[in-house]
């Protein structure tokens, strides 16, 4: 139960920033895939970095096809901003913007 309770709260945190924020202010509002994100090496690519339950206590790790020193979260952050660029170039439209009348 608690699980719905706080994927519902995603759920209306996103549309917020959907139609609250990017629109009233112009800016693009993109969903991108999180997974794997603190585990792949934002300098090269590899997937090395710690995993698990177990792995949530490990705050840096270095990556072992490059070497880089990474902090989990700033890792994650620089991967999931690359992946929202990307998918954000694939896309010619944001979806739900016709329906606000294309403001």
């Amino acid at each position: 139960k608690s699980k719905s309770v706080l994927d519902a709260g995603w759920t209306a945190f996103r549309s917020m920033l959907r139609y609250k924020v990017a629109m009233r202010h112009g800016a693009r509002f993109v969903e991108t895939d999180e997974r794997h994100s603190t585990q792949s090496c934002s300098t090269c690519g590899a997937r090395g970095g710690p995993s698990g339950p177990e792995g949530l206590r490990v705050r840096s790790w270095v990556c072992d096809g490059c070497g880089t020193l990474h902090d989990r979260d700033i890792n994650a952050a620089r991967n999931i901003l690359r992946s929202g660029r990307s998918a954000a170039l694939q896309r010619t439209e944001i979806p739900g913007l016709q329906a606000v009348g294309g403001r």
